[in-house]
């Protein structure tokens, strides 16, 4: 039950914010390898999926062999993994070391990873890290490290199979001879730290539809001509005639408690004396100075 109530989480707002973010990152990532290999790598964003961390390791079941590291999200401590299937560590490793695509030929290699091929497919994994923190890096102070990459996916990840994640897949490569699929597996929960100002945006829907169930409550409003001081031995000496300056005739002032709410016009509309408001103003914290809406 758990499990099925935060999969209902992941809406598709959610899913919305994690495309954009990645098609952002894609290309980020893109020019990264090309700064590493000296040639153009191609990457694509292809889909985004939601479901238990059970569902992704049932999913790549049959990818023997491909390079899996564990990502730990700072500072708020969250997990996930990168996946990247046999074929792509192989041809970028390749590139890595100076080779073209042309020279590799179109065929893929499937041979078993070595520690070598792993100790350089953390720099690929620290690549793709590095291009998601960097896109998200203008909003969130989010930083991001790779470790504990091996051969076996299932060993890379500590979590348990019930956590709900959402499975990021990009395709590596020209688009007709792909060097092969990278998957980008993040908890749920990541949608508050790489998306911040989506969760802004629901607290304030939020406070908004708890304001909606306190509006009918009443409070008193005073429309105030003006106010000055004198002094005791001012007020001593008043007279009838006498008369106190009260600067220009119609400014009002609309007060909610001690907060001045509204700028206005002191008037008369069908027989009655009204206020007509010229200005709102902005109520902020007690000690600061209101701010006026044009």
């Amino acid at each position: 039950m758990l499990a099925q109530s935060l999969l209902a989480r992941v809406d598709r707002d959610v899913i919305c914010h994690v495309e954009d973010l990645f098609q952002r990152a894609a290309a980020r990532l893109r020019t990264r390898l090309v700064n590493r290999c000296g040639s153009d790598v191609p990457v694509r964003f292809c889909a985004v999926e939601p479901g238990s961390l059970g569902d992704v390791f049932d999913r790549i079941r049959g990818q023997t062999g491909a390079a899996a590291a564990q990502v730990l999200f700072t500072p708020s401590d969250l997990q996930g993994f990168i996946l990247l299937e046999a074929p792509l560590v192989h041809r970028l490793i390749g590139m890595l070391l100076g080779e073209t695509p042309e020279s590799m030929g179109s065929g893929r290699v499937n041979r078993p990873l070595s520690r070598f091929d792993l100790s350089l497919a953390g720099i690929v994994c620290e690549e793709i890290v590095g291009s998601l923190v960097a896109t998200v890096a203008m909003t969130t102070p989010v930083t991001a490290r790779v470790e504990n990459v091996v051969a076996n996916p299932r060993t890379a990840q500590s979590l348990p199979r019930s956590t709900i994640v959402v499975d990021i897949t990009l395709d590596v490569g020209p688009p007709d001879a792909p060097f092969g699929l990278c998957n980008v597996v993040l908890p749920v929960q990541a949608t508050g730290v790489l998306w911040p100002e989506r969760d802004q945006r629901r607290r304030h829907e939020a406070e908004t539809e708890g304001l909606g169930r306190i509006m009918p409550a009443r409070v008193e409003v005073v429309a105030e001509l003006a106010r000055t001081t004198l002094t005791l031995g001012e007020m001593r000496a008043l007279q009838p005639g006498s008369t106190l300056d009260l600067g220009p005739v119609r400014d009002v002032l609309v007060r909610v408690g001690d907060r001045t709410a509204v700028l206005g016009e002191a008037g008369e509309a069908d027989g009655v004396r009204s206020v007509r408001v010229v200005k709102l103003v902005k109520l902020v914290e007690r000690g600061q100075r209101p701010t006026v809406a044009a």
